[in-house]
């Protein structure tokens, strides 16, 4: 919600020596989440997959290059 964004601009404010250890945790915030998202996805998608064909390796392949 809109809350955080306050929150990262009082914090941006009051503490400008601190930008980069700011940005640091907005960026693990959001591979945080993103990670999560995508893996609930990506179990969702491989329990529709059809483990003879070659989707499954296909996506396993993908998932190793993008989420790790």
């Amino acid at each position: 919600g809109g809350g955080g964004w306050a929150e990262l601009e009082r914090r941006a404010r009051s503490y400008p020596e601190d930008l980069e250890s700011l940005l640091s945790e907005c960026h693990s915030a959001y591979f945080s989440a993103r990670r999560t998202l995508l893996l609930g996805r990506l179990a969702e998608e491989i329990r529709g997959l059809d483990p003879t064909r070659a989707d499954l390796v296909e996506l396993v392949s993908y998932v190793h290059c993008n989420v790790e």
